[in-house]
């Protein structure tokens, strides 16, 4: 029927349909895992899969939990930071879509909150473009850092009506959350690296208890402290410091200020 054609199926979200409550049992679990492989391995030439989905998939990936199987079979891509050149493009496109101009303090200032993350740079913008053109549909804005500051505040404090924020926790599990918000105690100021040994400190004092779960971390011993931020770097929720040894720092403000747990947000100074 389609000739020398060949479809392409893009499944979004893939998370939660790996993951749903349907799937409660292994037989149905390997029903269908053993369905995915085979409709990859057999169609090739025919049918193409791409498969979008969040860290959460990816952790169960790393993790070399069952489902890992699957993505034995496939290709994984990583979407890669945006450059301040592809932000100005992207928002470019939002001018002529919205008539929502971003002035470059307001580029620069997601950047700083964003540090290029697909999608907290997405979400920032759509958020302020939101709240635009719910006061006023018709009349141009140009939208600058203190109209940032503003969305990035409301996206910490969870204002904005979204859960977006909390799935970060539910991805992550008890304790490197735990560790998260550790570091993020020992980080002073944006983009700074802290060792592991201040990271332990803090971890010390922290006495972590999930809000959700109940559930008391205990005692985290260094070499499982290190291994843990080893996988939270994979994750892209911290980056290793290349010149200090065991040292990182968050991958984006955004995470550093939701993690610290008061939310006071410190405005970005854009830099004359």
């Amino acid at each position: 029927i389609l000739g020398n054609k060949k479809v392409i199926f893009i499944i979004d979200e893939m998370e939660r349909i790996f993951f749903s409550d349907s799937l409660d049992t292994e037989q149905k679990q390997d029903t269908f895992y053993s369905m995915i492989r085979f409709l990859i391995q057999n169609f090739q030439e025919y049918v193409s899969f791409i498969f979008c989905g969040s860290d959460s998939l990816f952790i169960r990936c790393l993790e070399q939990r069952r489902e890992s199987q699957v993505f034995q079979v496939l290709q994984r891509i990583v979407i890669r930071r945006m450059s301040i050149a592809d932000i100005r493009e992207m928002f470019g496109e939002y001018n002529s879509k919205y008539k929502v101009k971003f002035g470059e303090d307001a580029i620069e200032g997601i950047m700083h909150y964003a540090n290029g993350h697909v999608w907290y740079t997405k979400i920032l913008a759509k958020f302020i473009i939101d709240k635009i053109i719910d006061k006023d549909m018709i009349l141009k804005k140009e939208v600058h850092l203190m109209d940032v500051d503003q969305i990035a505040e409301e996206l910490i404090r969870g204002k904005l009506g979204t859960e977006f924020i909390n799935l970060l926790d539910a991805s992550i599990g008890v304790k490197r959350k735990a560790i998260i918000r550790a570091m993020a105690k020992a980080t002073k100021r944006p983009y700074e690296s802290v060792n592991a040994d201040m990271v332990m400190s803090e971890l010390e004092k922290l006495n972590y208890v999930d809000s959700t779960t109940g559930e008391t971390v205990g005692v985290i011993s260094m070499d499982e402290l290190l291994e843990q931020l080893m996988m939270l770097e994979k994750l892209d929720f911290i980056v290793a410091d290349t010149q200090t040894r065991n040292s990182y720092q968050f991958a984006t403000e955004i995470y550093r200020l939701y993690y610290r747990g008061d939310y006071e947000l410190e405005k970005f100074e854009l830099k004359i």
